[in-house]
């Protein structure tokens, strides 16, 4: 077992968020940063883990019982490096000695239920409401890196950067 995963106790961030259920997805607006973050069944479990009493250990152990599966502190603190990324911890974690393991490793190790396992957020930006209220007449997506952009707000509920 890693040493710091024994004594890691991840707190969830509560304070300007809007948090909703969508059936095992979890959608979180972080109202500070206006960005919406969906995470997939195994993001929500951990993320709803993060009580500031639960250790990692923990986590995977209530993980595995809840998805039915065997699962090591490697997918649960890969999850916490995604959330902490996100500003959606109080603290972001710390990770462990030997290093977060990555995407490629996690699902090299999972095999077939990596599809499962395999903690996923998607993130977007949401237009301020200001721009929201304009009407604005640019629109367009931002990439992971960027800044600045606004999304249009037509009825369909989505943007895209090209149309056609």
């Amino acid at each position: 077992m890693d040493p710091t995963a024994e004594h890691e106790r991840p707190k969830a961030r509560s304070q300007g968020l809007t948090v909703q259920d969508l059936d095992t997805e979890l959608m979180v607006y972080d109202e500070t940063a206006a960005r919406a973050h969906c995470l997939n069944a195994t993001a929500a479990m951990v993320w709803r883990y993060c009580d500031g009493n639960t250790t990692v250990a923990t986590m995977a152990a209530r993980l595995g019982a809840d998805a039915g599966a065997s699962v090591d502190d490697d997918i649960v603190l890969l999850a916490l490096s995604e959330l902490g990324d996100r500003g959606l911890l109080e603290q972001p974690v710390r990770g462990h000695v030997g290093g977060a393991v990555s995407r490629r490793q996690a699902l090299v190790r999972l095999g077939a239920t990596a599809g499962i396992l395999l903690p996923m957020i998607t993130s977007i930006m949401a237009p301020t409401s200001a721009a929201a209220q304009s009407g604005g007449g640019s629109s367009g997506t931002t990439s992971s890196g960027g800044s600045s952009g606004t999304t249009s707000s037509g009825s369909s509920g989505t943007s895209s950067g090209a149309s056609g």
